[in-house]
């Protein structure tokens, strides 16, 4: 490679990567609108499924009306509605679940259906008093389980104090009606649920337990105000239970567990996608090295069909992955796309030892961004480390050449086809 040509080579091979890294680019916003895509499917098949379970258990509610006062106390215009609601000192839950997965389209998602069983306990209950502004009605007390009628599968049935009471649906929970309710009360109901996401109930009682059993293998319970007190995860489920002895009881705690996604592949196929410059860079850098030390002469649209080659390797994964599994799609998607590279090589140089080093680079580059993919919380510091070793083999090939005189070296020829 003559002096004079070194620069404009350079500059080439400079817009080349360019080039590439613009479609990189748009490979990247390819991914971000699968994802988009994927999560617009995922939101329709839990919406279906019932969405994600809340619970805000049982409560005794009492309606009442506020009035306007004149000056001497008496009521005139009425002012609002309201309910008064009373809560119990403890509650017990127990759910058992089952799981599966819901398609739309290439899309999935997973659903639960399941049954929970509940015991609550009201101690002492006290009707408020009226006062000059506020009225109660007491003989339309009713006693509601907060929670949305698309989590329920059938009409349950509220046991109170060993009484079976048919129920009916109103302000967003399910109701029987309990006149004058006074003293104690325990109650208990089955519920057959549905839902999707995520599993939780807010602690409206000074005492709660909660008890669950499904087949998810991997449930997350990190966002709630408890962490489980027993847990015991395997490849079949998981079992947990929460005991929550003394607690405000005014409805802004919760527990629960979310169903978290093992592999999250749009996530995965973003990381991947900003190393992309290395899959660029690193062989445009070695076919360059090519030319210092072979007697080679490459056309800056050898660099180009090379880089282009690499980066349709990001692609192939990303089409590939939502069909098959990741690691199929990513072997699949290096070998298809090393093996050309490696292939255009050798037959560019008619030196088929060239395509056997490019090969091994590949193996390299493949070999570490899968590793750096499984392994995220040390991904940066991977990194970190591949570039430092990349630069440092660069700089020690170099060292001897003049960059200001570049000649062909004397042994130039040593790699033979």
């Amino acid at each position: 490679m003559k002096n004079k040509n070194i620069f404009s080579k350079l500059v080439f091979i400079g817009a080349v990567i360019l080039v590439l890294l613009v479609a990189n680019v748009v490979i990247g916003s390819k991914i971000k609108d699968r994802k988009n895509v994927y999560e617009t499917a995922v939101a329709d098949i839990n919406s279906s499924a019932g969405g994600e379970f809340s619970s805000q258990g049982f409560s005794i509610a009492i309606p009442y009306e506020v009035y306007n006062t004149n000056y001497l106390g008496e009521r005139t215009t009425k002012q609002s509605d309201g309910v008064h609601r009373i809560y119990p000192e403890s509650v017990d839950y127990e759910c058992t679940f089952g799981s599966e997965k819901r398609t739309l389209g290439i899309y999935s998602s997973p659903v639960f259906t399941g049954l929970l069983n509940i015991n609550a306990a009201f101690k002492n209950v006290t009707l408020p008093q009226n006062t000059p502004s506020t009225i109660y009605y007491p003989e339309k007390a009713y006693l509601i389980y907060k929670v949305s009628d698309k989590n329920i599968m059938e009409r349950p049935v509220f046991n109170v104090n060993k009484t079976e009471n048919e129920t009916y649906y109103k302000n967003n929970g399910i109701c029987c009606n309990l006149a004058n309710p006074e003293g104690g009360y325990k109650v208990s109901a089955s519920f057959k649920i549905r839902g999707a996401e995520t599993m939780h109930f807010w602690l409206n009682s000074s005492s709660t337990t909660l008890a669950i059993n499904g087949d998810w293998a991997s449930p997350g319970f990190t966002g709630y105000s408890y962490l489980p007190d027993e847990r015991t995860l395997s490849e079949n489920g998981f079992s947990a239970v929460w005991n929550i002895p003394f607690d405000a009881g005014d409805g802004s705690h919760s527990i629960g567990f979310n169903f978290i996604q093992p592999v999250n592949l749009y996530m995965k196929l973003q990381r991947a996608n900003t190393y992309a410059f290395l899959f660029i860079i690193v062989p445009f850098i070695v076919l360059f090295m090519f030319e210092i030390f072979a007697s080679i002469n490459l056309h800056p649209v050898n660099y180009l069909l090379s880089g282009a080659a690499s980066v349709l390797f990001f692609l192939l994964l990303l089409s590939l992955s939502e069909h098959l599994s990741f690691i199929a799609s990513y072997v699949i998607g290096a070998v298809a796309s090393g093996i050309l590279v490696s292939l255009y090589t050798a037959l560019i140089t008619k030196k088929y030892k060239l395509g056997a080093v490019m090969a091994g680079i590949f193996v390299i580059l493949y070999g570490y961004l899968l590793g750096c993919l499984q392994s995220e919380d040390y991904a940066l510091l991977m990194g970190s480390i591949f570039a430092f070793v990349v630069l440092a083999v660069i700089m020690f090939m170099t060292s001897k050449i003049d960059w200001s005189n570049l000649k062909k070296m004397e042994h130039a020829d040593l790699i033979e086809s």
